[in-house]
């Protein structure tokens, strides 16, 4: 459990450098400053959104968050000096719906159905349930934290102070320092970390992809904007001289939520909506239907055949465009921050190029493929455990490479691939 984690102080004497146990955290107006030759990770923070904050499943619960990327690298660090590492953990595994926060979201769960022949089948959908209150209290005092991960976080929001405000994420609510007033950044400054990751930008164009473009390019962060608010949250990230680790976007296209649907059925296109106001069309080769769709009208409806799918379902060949030339702006943003601030740079980006036909990691194979390929969960968006584990990994080989430092690789066979879905 977190709460039985240790940190370690160190203490110069004339004949040895002796290791102390402590309970509790001391918080950042109590720990001394790092002394000269110690560990770059003795206090280390993780800034980010739902990637970051073990989200996954379509939900934020306790089993998730205790194998996120940067706890499972916090625990990696502490064979090199890491210390203590407190998550902001969901009382139970009912969890918070990023897309239903009044309503938690437990895990995916499997049910008897019908196929559209009449067969009996599983299918899984999500267990919506009253929330335990004491899921969606605060949990300030606990603190302070160091893992900041906000689901539905963009760049902008991390400097805001309204966005630990309960109606506008509750998710931040639950342990903002002072809720309405603190910003993400400020909480994360506050901790006087040594050290930092910083995963940020996928909400900056997620919400366009998943409306299938139909909310407006306005949904997308212009590039512009986006670099000057990570500038900002760098310079305060770096502030006092912590060294750090910033990931890119992904091609988000390359993520089961778009790629899990066939846009094939029985040999031929499905029908879609033209998004540009002409008559219906098939759908055409790169474009994409995503995982919002209700996908019974799809499989035994009329949707795709005789009645055109609905723009907000798919991603056409120009909204595509718009998302792809976006992600490579905030990729040469991001490559030319990490050298300008001399942090590490982690090309997820790269990576999941390569997961898209696979990549052999510690003797087994995995790829962005739903349900078999080992890396995503039900969601199609967030991480599995043992995907989790391989993006630390992806951290921890960009940290050594920039810093030779040697924190040992994480053994992603330990982790499970997918949450085995709750029978009812």
């Amino acid at each position: 459990m977190l709460n039985n984690y240790k940190i370690y102080c160190l203490a110069l004497s004339f004949l040895l450098l002796n290791s102390c146990a402590k309970k509790n955290d001391p918080g950042p107006d109590k720990l001394d400053p790092v002394p000269q030759g110690a560990s770059i990770f003795t206090r280390y923070v993780a800034v980010g959104n739902s990637l970051t904050s073990g989200y996954t499943n379509d939900a934020l619960y306790r089993q998730g968050q205790e194998n996120s990327y940067p706890n499972i690298l916090a625990q990696q660090m502490k064979a090199v000096g890491g210390g203590n590492f407190v998550q902001p953990i969901v009382p139970d595994d009912e969890g918070i719906s990023l897309s239903r926060t009044s309503t938690p979201t437990a895990k995916i769960v499997a049910v008897n159905g019908r196929d559209c022949a009449g067969a009996a089948t599983i299918v899984l959908e999500r267990a919506d349930k009253i929330p335990d209150p004491k899921t969606l209290l605060p949990i300030r005092d606990q603190g302070p934290f160091n893992n900041l991960g906000v689901p539905g976080a963009k760049v902008k929001d991390l400097l805001d102070p309204s966005f630990g405000e309960s109606k506008v994420n509750p998710f931040y609510f639950r342990f903002a320092t002072d809720a309405g007033k603190t910003t993400v950044i400020s909480q994360a400054q506050a901790l006087n970390a040594s050290f930092f990751t910083l995963w940020i930008g996928n909400n900056d164009i997620l919400g366009y992809a998943s409306e299938g473009g139909e909310g407006g390019a306005e949904m997308i962060t212009p590039a512009a904007e986006f670099e000057a608010n990570l500038k900002i949250v760098l310079d305060s990230l770096t502030k006092n001289g912590a060294k750090g680790a910033i990931a890119n976007v992904p091609d988000i296209t390359n993520i089961p939520r778009f790629t899990r649907i066939p846009i094939r059925k029985n040999g031929n296109y499905y029908l879609i909506e033209d998004g540009n106001g002409g008559p219906s069309r098939p759908i055409k080769e790169g474009e994409y239907i995503h995982m919002g769709i209700p996908e019974d009208s799809l499989k035994c409806g009329t949707w795709g055949t005789t009645t055109p799918i609905p723009r907000q379902y798919v991603l056409d060949d120009k909204e595509v465009s718009s998302l792809r030339s976006t992600i490579l702006a905030y990729k040469s943003i991001i490559e030319k921050l990490a050298s300008q601030y001399n942090i590490a740079l982690v090309d997820i980006n790269s990576k999941m190029e390569i997961l898209k036909t696979g990549l052999t990691y510690s003797g087994a194979t995995y790829s962005t493929a739903y349900q078999t390929g080992g890396i995503f969960s039900w969601d199609g968006v967030h991480l599995t455990a043992r995907g989790n584990a391989i993006v630390a990994n992806f951290f921890i080989e960009a940290i050594n490479g920039k810093y030779a430092t040697l924190i040992p690789l994480a053994d992603v066979s330990k982790y499970p691939t997918l949450d085995a879905p709750v029978n009812r």
